[in-house]
């Protein structure tokens, strides 16, 4: 089962920052997950650099307006 990171509510402080949580998750080593958040709050070309520098990939990519959901898989 894929874990999915829902992070359009975000919390106060710099910890709650969706960017910090997504690098806290990828280093926990997970090999697939799904992760939901606002463009406003981590635009996907940011996430994208912060994937491949974890060494994580981008499998799909669905826009919903005001947020988007990628799914991402560990690079073999």
């Amino acid at each position: 089962m894929v874990e999915v990171l829902d992070l359009r509510d975000r919390g106060p402080g710099c910890t709650e920052r969706p960017l910090v949580i997504i690098n806290k998750k990828l280093r926990e080593g997970y090999s697939e997950l799904k992760i939901i958040v606002k463009h406003s709050d981590a635009p996907r070309v940011v996430l994208e650099i912060l994937l491949r520098k974890l060494g994580y990939s981008i499998k799909d990519y669905e826009d919903h307006g005001e947020y988007y959901e990628v799914y991402v898989t560990k690079n073999t």
